[in-house]
């Protein structure tokens, strides 16, 4: 085991102690940061990358993300993982567009004539033919953005992958435990994104990286990662033991605003500058 797998396995396992009091005071009393999104280390969730690549409104956020971040950013290997898993079930592809144009053809034909009523089940079953044969095939507009968002985060992030054979036990006792993240769900995926988070950020600081917070963004509401926006207090924990930096979850959303409320700052700084001068 290298030293960082070590490390950090000992904070998970609580051979090397948490602060799990002050971080849960801390939850409770919502101390106010002033850390700005440079000084933050960022870290994306699966459930993000299908948003980010299916969604247009938040091309501000991935323009910050693939461009204009300064500080580490991180895309756990599990998340990368999850994403090609989930991807083909929750964006656009060839044939779940046309499943749509079918489904509202059949609503506009019964309402003119019921003389059709055969047609639509046999144009269902012909896509339903035509869907094992090419429902894996993207609409051009989906690959475009996908590939889009792939290549602009690779340019920018690091990937690290915890070592698994130290962590299935790890896993197990932390699920038996309901220790977060994952403990809601029935695999360990979650648990395997965090291990990859701590891991990579703590790599990251250990060869010169420096920030002052670190964030996940990500759309899971389960409360083993966060409730109302505050994250578990025993995350917070083990990030201030390894990091000793505090820990922050951001919703994709809350996240679009934080970078449109950084461009505002910085937008205002300039002209301050320049009137200055």
């Amino acid at each position: 085991m290298t030293d960082t797998n070590s490390f950090v396995c000992s904070v998970l396992w609580r051979q090397t102690p948490v602060d799990a009091v002050s971080a849960l005071i801390e939850a409770f009393t919502l101390p106010e940061t002033r850390i700005s999104l440079d000084e933050t280390a960022i870290a994306i969730d699966s459930n993000v990358f299908l948003n980010l690549s299916g969604k247009k409104e938040y091309t501000d956020a991935l323009d910050y993300l693939g461009g204009q971040h300064k500080c580490t950013l991180v895309l756990p290997g599990q998340s990368l993982q999850e994403f090609w898993n989930n991807h083909l079930n929750a964006v656009k592809t060839v044939t779940s567009s046309l499943k749509k144009k079918i489904d509202e053809f059949s609503d506009e034909l019964s309402a003119v004539d019921d003389d059709f009523g055969e047609t639509v089940p046999e144009l269902k079953r012909l896509l339903g033919e035509l869907n094992e044969r090419r429902g894996h095939i993207y609409s051009a507009e989906t690959s475009a953005r996908t590939l889009n968002m792939i290549e602009r985060l690779k340019s920018r992030a690091i990937v690290p992958y915890a070592d698994r054979s130290q962590l299935v036990g790890l896993a197990a006792h932390r699920k038996i435990t309901k220790t977060p993240p994952g403990f809601k769900d029935d695999g360990d995926g979650d648990f395997y994104i965090w291990a990859d988070i701590l891991t990579g950020l703590y790599t990251a600081k250990k060869t010169g990286s420096q920030f002052k917070q670190v964030a996940l963004i990500t759309d899971d509401k389960k409360e083993d990662w966060s409730r109302n926006g505050t994250a578990h207090p025993i995350l917070a924990a083990e990030v201030m033991a390894i990091l000793g930096v505090p820990f922050q979850t951001w919703s994709l959303k809350r996240f679009r605003e934080l970078v449109k409320y950084s461009r505002t700052a910085t937008s205002e700084v300039a002209s301050a500058a320049e009137i200055k001068s």
